[in-house]
């Protein structure tokens, strides 16, 4: 159908998955062709990666290591400079569960 329609318009004709016969390919969305996600994959679409596993197995390390304990640690901690500590007061020391408290 896509080449009937490319051979009778003047104009050129892009497609998303139409086949060689138009005049371009439209460049499909981004997650398709890296592979983002799993459940579902247009046929149109060639995967130049497969993401959505490299993101699993990183999400699933992260968890161990902080089920074991092994992060955050002293190493990615931020840490402060003793010399140039300031006293910071919270956002949320003004927000309080007593009514009464909030309006004095």
């Amino acid at each position: 159908m896509a080449g009937f329609v490319a051979k009778k318009l003047s104009i050129p004709v892009y497609s998303i998955g139409a086949g060689p016969e138009c005049d371009g390919q439209l460049t499909p969305i981004i997650a398709d062709l890296i592979g983002q996600f799993q459940a579902f994959s247009p046929k149109f679409v060639k995967k130049y990666a497969d993401v959505a596993t490299v993101v699993t197995d990183a999400m699933k390390a992260y968890v161990a290591d902080v089920q074991a304990g092994t992060f955050p640690c002293r190493r990615t901690l931020l840490s402060h400079d003793r010399r140039r500590k300031r006293k910071v007061r919270s956002p949320w020391s003004r927000i309080t569960t007593n009514p009464r408290a909030a309006r004095t």
